[in-house]
C-alpha cells in the first residue's frame, strides 16, 4: 500500500490519455477511456444502448464473444527517460490481453485480479512509443476446455443461457469476477478492457518495492512491530541506512549492506503506548504515518509513506465458536456484505467508494464483508474502511462453484493470491482472510457431492476444492500475512456436513426461501450470522430510471421481471408476505413501499435475535449493502445510495444501545443490549397506549446494564396489561434513558395486516433549511411506516419510514436544489395502514 508516496528517485508518469478501441472482426477506431471496459466505451460511442435500461442486456450479449484491441502513443517523461529503469506496470486487466510495445510482446494477462509490472529498460524508444493491448474474448478462451473437461462443474449463478452459451458454465476456468456472468442480483455483463490503472515508472540505484508492518504484539502498552523492507538495488552498496518513522519519530534503524538485485530487510520495531485503532462505535480508528526510508548514499535514496493502525484482531473458534477479539475485546460484529458497487468496475468514484462505507458507519456498522464473487476492491475502498473504523472480512474470490483447481488455473490462481495478501495487508480493517462463499457447503448440503459421486469424479473434485481452500490459501496466508486469521470456507463448521446453531458461522436463508413468518428469526440461534436477508423492490424514482414507460409498472411487466434476477419466485416471496402482514397493495408505488417497509422489518427482526442472544452470538452482517445495478435485491442502499427502509432500520438495530421488544404470543419481553465496554445505569419505562393517544398501560423500573451485555428486564403476560383492549388496536413504546441519552423502540402488537391503522394523513409543516428544507410531521393517531418522497434519484431524508406517535412532532429534513413551490408540490408522504 503506497499512500501520500515520497518517493524521491521514482518518476511517475500515468498513461491514460490517448488511448482508442476496436473490434478486431472489422471495427472502426473509437476513442476510449482509461481505466474502463468495452461496454462503457462502446456505450459513450452511442454504439449500444445502456445495458441498466429496459431489456437492454439482451442487445449486448455479443460483446463478449468478440475481441478488441486498445492503442495508444505516449512519450516518456524525461525524468523516465533519465532513469536508469524504465518498468510498465499496470494494476488490472481484464482479463486474458496480449500487450505489446511498438509491436512487440511484451507480456500475456490471463488474470483479472493480479496486477502486472514489466521491466521496459531498453525498449523505449527516444520519441513517440505505442502501447497496445489486445483483449480475446473471455468465451472463446474458456468455451474449448469447458466442452473438453471430463468433469461439468457446476456454477449455481452463471447464466450461461442469458449468454447465448446454453449450459455452458466458463465462468470457473477464469480468474475473473463472478458476478459478470450473472447472479441472482445482477445481470450478465461479461466485460473486457484496462479496468485499473496503467503508469509508466522509472527508477535509479535503489527502490522501495513493498514495506509490510507485521504487528507482532500489540497491546495498551506496547506495540511490538517487524517492517519487512522489500528493496532491489541495481549494485551492490556499503553502509545503506534504512530507518523507520511513526508520526515523524525514528521508531527503527539499521545500517547493512546490500547486493544488486531484490532482497528484504527486517527492521524491529517497538512502540510504547500506543494509540489504537478501534472499531466504528469503539474508539478512534487512529492511524500512525509511517515512513520506510532507504539512504544508500551515492547509490540513491527511496522512501514510501503508509497509513498504519495499530491493533490485535484474532478469531476466536473455541469450542465451535466463531467470533472477532479485537485489541484484547470481544466484539459483536454489525454490518453487511458488499458486492461490487457497479457491473462496471471503473465508474467507481472516490465519492461511491467514500459514500458506500460511510453510510455503513452512519448506522452503526462495524464490519462490511466483501464477498467472493466480485473482486478485491479498490485501495479507496478499504482506505475508507481504514479512516472510519470498519473492518473487512475479505473473502478470495470463489462463490457458489467448483473449480477446475489444477495446472495452469492453479497458477493462476496462486498468483492473485500473494499478490492481493501483499497489496492488502496492511490495512487496519483487514480482519479475517476466507477462502470461499458457499463452495463447501454446496458440496456438503446442495446434494453436489452426491451430483459428482454418480459419475465417480468425487474424489477429484474433492481433492481440487482441499487443495485450494485447505491448502494453498492457508499456506499463503500464513507466508505473507501470519497474523490475520483465516478460515477456509462461509459458512464454516468444524466437521464436514451441516452447520449447527453451536459451531461457526452460518448462512440463513430459511425465512426467504420457504417464506417463513419474520418472527422465526427469533428462534433461530448461530454463533455468528454471516448472511441472512429478505428482497425488496427499489423505489419508484429508481424504476423510473430502468422503466420509465409507466405501463411496464406491474412486477410481472418484462421490464420489472428482467430486473429482478432471483425470478417470477422472488416476487411471489415478497407478495406473500405483504399479503400476510401488510395486506394487498392498492397499486405499484404502494407495492415498491411495502416492500420496503417488509424487508426492513424482516432483517430488524433478525438483527435484534442476533444481538438479543450475544455473547453465544457474536456477529449479524445481513445481504447486502449494495447494488451492483438498478434492481430488485436484498440491498439495503439503492444503486444509486439511496438508503431504503432496511438501512434506515438498521441505523436503530445496530445502535450500540438497543432496545429490544421481540414478537410473542402471549407476554412482553423486553431486552435491552449494549456493546459498550462500561456498564450503563438507567430507567426502562414502557407504555401501551390505543392508537389515539389513550395510555391503558405503564411500568418502569430502574437497572444498570453491564458492559457488552444483553438483558432482559421485562416479562409480563399480555393480559396483565391490555386491560381488555384489543391488541390489534394498541401499540407499545419501550424507552430506556440514562444521563447521556435515550434509546427506544416503537412497536405494533399485531402485525399491520390485523392492525386497525387509519388512513389519516398527518399534518405537514415546511420550513426552509440550510441547503434544503426542514418537514415537521404531527398525527392524531399512531402512524406506521411514514414514508416521504420527493420524486428525486438519489433522495435522502434525515429520517425515513418511521412510526409517528400521536402528538409528538417529528421533524426531518433533506438537502435539495428544489424551489419551495416544487418542493411542496413534489413532497408525498405515505403510511401503512
Amino acid at each position: 500500500m503506497r499512500l501520500l508516496p515520497l518517493l524521491i528517485f521514482l518518476a511517475v508518469q500515468p498513461l491514460h490519455e490517448g488511448w482508442r478501441f476496436r473490434m478486431d472482426r472489422g471495427g472502426q477506431w473509437r476513442e476510449a477511456v482509461i481505466p474502463g471496459t468495452v461496454h462503457t466505451d462502446l456505450l459513450s460511442a452511442g454504439v449500444i444502448d445502456d445495458p441498466f435500461v429496459g431489456c437492454n442486456e439482451r442487445s449486448v450479449q455479443w460483446i463478449d464473444k468478440e475481441d478488441w484491441t486498445y492503442e495508444t502513443a505516449f512519450v516518456p517523461a524525461s525524468e523516465i527517460a533519465a532513469s536508469h529503469r524504465q518498468e510498465l506496470c499496470f494494476d488490472g486487466l481484464d482479463t486474458y490481453a496480449d500487450v505489446f510495445l511498438n509491436d512487440s510482446l511484451l507480456f500475456s494477462s490471463d488474470n483479472m485480479f493480479v496486477r502486472y509490472r514489466i521491466d521496459v529498460t531498453g525498449r523505449l524508444l527516444p520519441g513517440e512509443n505505442r502501447l497496445r493491448v489486445r483483449f480475446h474474448s473471455p468465451v472463446k478462451v474458456d468455451l474449448p476446455a469447458c466442452l473438453a473437461s471430463p468433469v461439468t462443474y457446476l456454477a449455481s449463478n452463471d447464466q450461461s443461457e442469458n449468454g447465448g452459451l446454453l449450459d455452458h458454465k466458463v465462468s470457473v476456468y477464469a480468474r475473473k469476477a463472478g458476478y459478470h456472468y450473472g447472479w441472482d442480483w445482477g445481470p450478465r455483463l461479461v466485460t473486457s478492457g484496462i479496468w485499473r490503472s496503467v503508469r509508466l515508472e522509472g527508477w535509479s540505484g535503489v527502490t522501495i518495492r513493498d514495506v509490510y508492518y507485521r504487528q507482532d504484539a500489540v497491546d495498551g502498552r506496547q506495540a511490538r512491530m517487524t517492517v519487512l523492507v522489500d528493496i532491489e538495488a541495481e549494485q551492490a552498496a556499503q553502509g545503506v541506512r534504512i530507518c523507520i518513522y511513526a508520526d515523524g519519530k525514528t521508531v527503527g534503524k539499521r545500517t547493512l549492506s546490500l547486493s544488486g538485485g531484490r532482497q528484504q530487510v527486517e527492521v524491529p520495531v517497538s512502540i510504547p503506548q500506543p494509540k489504537r485503532w478501534w472499531p466504528n462505535g469503539l474508539g478512534s480508528p487512529y492511524r500512525y504515518t509511517f515512513r520506510a526510508e532507504v539512504q544508500a548514499g551515492t547509490a540513491g535514496s527511496d522512501a514510501v509513506e503508509t497509513r498504519i493502525g495499530l491493533r490485535s484482531i484474532r478469531l476466536v473458534r473455541d469450542g465451535g465458536a466463531f467470533g472477532f477479539e479485537v485489541n484484547g475485546h470481544p466484539v459483536f460484529m454489525k454490518g453487511a456484505n458488499y458486492i461490487p458497487g457497479d457491473s462496471f468496475m471503473p465508474r467507481m468514484t472516490d465519492t461511491d467508494y467514500r459514500k458506500v462505507v460511510s453510510d455503513a458507519a452512519a448506522v452503526h456498522m462495524n464490519m462490511l464483508r466483501v464477498w467472493g464473487g466480485g473482486v478485491y476492491e479498490d485501495e479507496r475502498f478499504y482506505d475508507a474502511c481504514d479512516s472510519l473504523g470498519i473492518l473487512v472480512w475479505q473473502d478470495f474470490m470463489f462463490a457458489c462453484s467448483l473449480y477446475p483447481a489444477s495446472g495452469n488455473l492453479l497458477r493462476r490462481i496462486d498468483q492473485e493470491t500473494v499478490d492481493n495478501i501483499r497489496r492488502l495487508r496492511n490495512h487496519p480493517c483487514l480482519a479475517l482472510w476466507c477462502g470461499n462463499n458457499e463452495c463447501n457447503i454446496a458440496w456438503d448440503s446442495w446434494g453436489w457431492r452426491r451430483v459428482y459421486a454418480a459419475k465417480g469424479l468425487d474424489s477429484l473434485v474433492k481433492a481440487q476444492m482441499d487443495t485450494v481452500y485447505f491448502s494453498m490459501l492457508p499456506e499463503r496466508v500464513a507466508e505473507w500475512d501470519p497474523v490475520t486469521p483465516y478460515t477456509p470456507t462461509s459458512p464454516w463448521y468444524p466437521q464436514e456436513g451441516k452447520p449447527g446453531p453451536d459451531e461457526g458461522d452460518t448462512h440463513y436463508w430459511t425465512v426467504w426461501a420457504k417464506g417463513l413468518p419474520f418472527s422465526t428469526f427469533d428462534r433461530v440461534n448461530s454463533r455468528f450470522f454471516s448472511e441472512y436477508g429478505f428482497q425488496s423492490f427499489p423505489s419508484l424514482e429508481t424504476v423510473r430510471g430502468f422503466a420509465p414507460d409507466p405501463a411496464d409498472w406491474r412486477i410481472d411487466s418484462e421490464v420489472m421481471l428482467f430486473h429482478q434476477r432471483g425470478g417470477n419466485s422472488a416476487n411471489e416471496r415478497i407478495f406473500h408476505a405483504l399479503e400476510r402482514d401488510y395486506g394487498r397493495p392498492a397499486d405499484f408505488p404502494e407495492l415498491l413501499y411495502l416492500s420496503q417497509l417488509a424487508q426492513g422489518d424482516a432483517v430488524r427482526t433478525a438483527i435484534e435475535a442476533h444481538r438479543r442472544d450475544k455473547p453465544h452470538c457474536q456477529g449479524s452482517l445481513f445481504w447486502q449493502i449494495n447494488d451492483c445495478w438498478p434492481a430488485a435485491s436484498w440491498s439495503s442502499r439503492e444503486y444509486d445510495g439511496t438508503w431504503k427502509a432496511l438501512h434506515y432500520f438498521a441505523r436503530d438495530a445496530f445502535d450500540p444501545v438497543l432496545v429490544s421488544v421481540p414478537t410473542t404470543k402471549d407476554s412482553l419481553d423486553v431486552w435491552v443490549v449494549s456493546d459498550r465496554t462500561g456498564p450503563l445505569s438507567g430507567w426502562l419505562e414502557i407504555c401501551l397506549r390505543r392508537f389515539d393517544g389513550t395510555l391503558v398501560d405503564s411500568l418502569s423500573l430502574s437497572t444498570t446494564i453491564p458492559g457488552n451485555a444483553s438483558v432482559r428486564l421485562v416479562r409480563r403476560a399480555f393480559r396483565d396489561l391490555l386491560h381488555g383492549s384489543a391488541r390489534n388496536e394498541t401499540y407499545l413504546t419501550a424507552r430506556f434513558s440514562t444521563a447521556e441519552g435515550s434509546w427506544s423502540r416503537t412497536r405494533l402488537l399485531t402485525s399491520v395486516h390485523d392492525a386497525r391503522l387509519e388512513a389519516l394523513p398527518p399534518h405537514v409543516e415546511i420550513q426552509p433549511a440550510s441547503g434544503g428544507f426542514k418537514v415537521c410531521l404531527l398525527s392524531p393517531i399512531f402512524l406506521r411506516g411514514v414514508y416521504l418522497s420527493i420524486g428525486e434519484a438519489g433522495q435522502h431524508f434525515s429520517d425515513n419510514f418511521f412510526d409517528l406517535e400521536p402528538g409528538i412532532e417529528r421533524t426531518v429534513t433533506i438537502q435539495t436544489a428544489l424551489t419551495d413551490a416544487d418542493f411542496r408540490r413534489r413532497l408525498v408522504v405515505r403510511s401503512a395502514t
